[in-house]
């Protein structure tokens, strides 16, 4: 049997009942997901979230849309280096994430529930090593050792290599469609200066420069895409991507003239040209704001405002699947051990893909998805810790 082994949390999707069209209700629990008050109604979530416990070694959770991972801006950018360069101004991920004092830690997190899920799993060593974006959802891997701490960052640092592939890939629902049904788009995110503050910018197909890179100016990243269903405007598109750092897989859509949907930031600076798209710089903006994309068929079907979808809306991305090569594997070993962390799609967002008519389109994805895992076609056989 070949040493390559694969270790599999179980993803799954429940798909709801059609409609012929968007009630009510739905497009209510579309737009307003439900979140935890307190910190023990966050417990209770994560708890009953649960997709794999290996006692000793690592708790797989599912983290929910509008719950931030430590609440605060880490010093230094947490376990990785900060890919930012020191400059006076602020810019939209510092306001995103929170920014770092004291008040800020006692906001509900995933940092702030560990003693409580430590103590329910007996799992005195648990803690926070890296996880996801507030505004995202998806399986969030968290070490109960020093070793599986030391694990996750060595398997991290080997996602983007051809050879183990993207470390993420998620579901998102966009506004527009893009030109061509798959493929893939690379180049750097970097900063333009809009007044009295920053914006993330995103130069496709060129490399930055070095002195760029090593001065934090400019960070490469990579996504492929495959567009899977698109109705009244909008389109379902799966991608993979390593890199979550300076908008990255928001920008990289936002090229593809398809910014996720309810990402207000970013599906401004798409405006209308005689009938067609274009994507404009944030320097433009104020130039540009009578010429907003038609989004008629979307606002005809959910019957609410433009203002509803800038205003009022959640962003609809879910990362379904993260993959952590080679996980606690050595450098001399030939053996291939990868965690496959996988969730199933929040609530919020299985309603709008019924509103919209897709959920039929994201059923039958993510089950190919689970069938390539559980037939093994990723790798040769299938194994637990």
């Amino acid at each position: 049997m070949s040493a390559n082994r694969h270790i599999s949390a179980t993803l799954s999707f429940a798909s709801p009942r059609s409609t012929s069209m968007a009630s009510e209700y739905l497009v209510r629990a579309a737009m307003s997901p439900k979140l935890p008050s307190n910190l023990k109604q966050l417990v209770s979530l994560l708890v009953n979230g649960t997709v794999m416990h290996e006692p000793g070694r690592f708790i797989i959770i599912t983290k929910p849309f509008g719950i931030s991972c430590v609440g605060y801006k880490q010093k230094n950018g947490g376990v990785f280096p900060e890919s930012r360069f020191d400059r006076k101004g602020t810019s939209e991920e510092d306001h995103e994430e929170g920014v770092e004092n004291a008040q800020s830690q006692n906001l509900l997190s995933i940092e702030a529930a560990l003693p409580f899920l430590a103590e329910r799993f007996r799992e005195p060593n648990l803690s926070f090593c890296t996880g996801l974006k507030r505004y995202v959802s998806g399986a969030v891997v968290l070490p109960a050792s020093r070793s599986d701490f030391q694990n996750i960052l060595n398997s991290i640092r080997l996602c983007g290599i051809p050879e183990y592939g993207h470390h993420h890939r998620a579901l998102a629902i966009c506004v527009g469609k893009p030109a061509k049904e798959c493929g893939e788009m690379s180049g750097y995110a970097t900063f333009e200066r809009v007044r009295d503050h920053s914006e993330y910018t995103f130069v496709a197909g060129a490399k930055a420069k070095l002195r760029a890179r090593t001065g934090k100016y400019a960070m490469a990243g990579a996504m492929e895409y495959r567009l899977l269903d698109s109705k009244y405007g909008c389109s379902l598109i799966d991608i993979s991507f390593s890199k979550f750092g300076r908008h990255l897989p928001r920008l990289m859509l936002t090229e593809l003239l398809c910014p996720v949907l309810g990402d207000s930031m970013y599906m401004q600076r798409i405006i209308d040209v005689s009938g067609v798209p274009m994507l404009i710089s944030p320097s433009h903006l104020y130039r540009a704001k009578r010429h907003p994309v038609d989004m008629s068929l979307l606002l005809s079907r959910l019957n609410i405002s433009r203002a509803d979808v800038h205003n009022k809306f959640p962003l609809f991305l879910h990362v379904y699947r993260s993959v952590f090569p080679r996980y606690g594997c050595s450098k001399k070993s030939t053996d291939r051990v990868d965690l496959l962390a996988a969730a199933p799609l929040p609530p919020h967002m299985l309603a709008m893909l019924e509103c919209l008519g897709m959920s039929d389109a994201a059923a039958r994805h993510l089950n190919a998805v689970a069938e390539e895992d559980s037939h093994e076609k990723r790798f040769s056989s299938e194994s637990r810790f």
